[in-house]
């Protein structure tokens, strides 16, 4: 079930810039902001993409890349 959110005392040139926002993309307001606030969630904060980073040095290896490591793997074709 879907959870519905209220967001009270929005200045209401905010309300108008979100409302224009969504018209020019195609949707509802309802829409717009549900995407929006999907977008938010999923977004990492830095301090969990720092714990990922870690986490994934100590999974790949107990060093860390040196200077040619990088080099090496930005010059890799994509």
């Amino acid at each position: 079930m879907a959870t519905q959110i209220i967001i009270r005392n929005l200045d209401p040139e905010v309300v108008a810039r979100l409302n224009a926002n969504a018209k020019a993309a195609g949707q509802s307001l309802q829409a717009y902001m549900a995407g929006l606030a999907t977008s938010a969630a999923a977004t990492l904060s830095v301090p969990e993409l720092v714990d990922r980073a870690r986490r994934r040095m100590v999974d790949h290896s107990q060093r860390r890349p040196t200077r040619r490591d990088v080099l090496t793997a930005l010059a890799e074709p994509r």
